[in-house]
């Protein structure tokens, strides 16, 4: 594992419950994002 992903894990387990609920929703957004990007690249 990367540091920076270790970093990034660390950090989201500081997250209090509020903060969580609005980073799940922002990674699922990016997440979305990308993989429509992926599918898009593929055409």
């Amino acid at each position: 594992m990367s540091n920076a992903v270790k970093s990034i894990e660390n950090a989201v387990e500081q997250l209090g419950r509020n903060d969580l609920a609005v980073f799940r929703e922002c990674f699922s957004t990016f997440d979305a994002a990308e993989w429509d990007a992926q599918i898009e690249v593929g055409r």
